[in-house]
């Protein structure tokens, strides 16, 4: 059944970048330390205050338990940015497009991060990148776009690496 609406993208994405399959580079990526540290202690917290609570017998505290889970999703969204964002970075046309086979995962974690951490400026990074925010300024955009182009030199140094080894 097709669709007589249809129109094919235009040039200015690419075919080539709409059809080749989306990069999964599953090599590891930088974490903040300080990010790790936040989320064990969160995790030591909730952990201790759990077990009080059952050695008690007492019914939970709701409020408690969502502030928990609050505390552990913002910490886990942090650690989990420096993934998104490398992924967001190898498949996208900046601020113009991302590849519609990371586009789910992107869209997933963007919502999360919006629910969980707010306020974390990777999101505006990820969605400039993908092309879904256009009103930053001259500034910001001048320091995004850096950011990405020095992340292509680094991705270049990580392919040349893993060529390397694999000779």
């Amino acid at each position: 059944m097709a669709d007589p609406e249809f129109t094919p993208p235009g040039p200015e994405i690419g075919s080539d970048f709409l059809f080749r399959p989306p990069n999964y580079d599953r090599r590891p990526v930088p974490v903040d330390v300080a990010a790790v540290e936040r989320a064990i202690a969160v995790l030591d917290s909730f952990t201790r205050k759990r077990s009080a609570g059952r050695a008690r017998k007492r019914g939970s505290d709701a409020a408690h338990d969502d502030s928990a889970v609050d505390q552990i999703g913002a910490a886990l969204v942090a650690l989990s940015w420096p993934y998104v964002i490398r992924l967001v970075e190898d498949n996208c046309l900046p601020s113009n497009a991302l590849h519609p086979g990371v586009r789910p995962l992107y869209e997933t974690f963007l919502a999360i991060s919006g629910d969980l951490a707010p306020n974390d400026p990777s999101s505006r990074y990820a969605q400039w990148l993908a092309g879904d925010v256009t009103d930053v300024g001259e500034t910001l955009r001048q320091r995004y776009t850096q950011r990405w182009t020095e992340s292509r030199n680094v991705r270049r140094g990580r392919l040349t690496e893993h060529a390397e080894a694999e000779d």
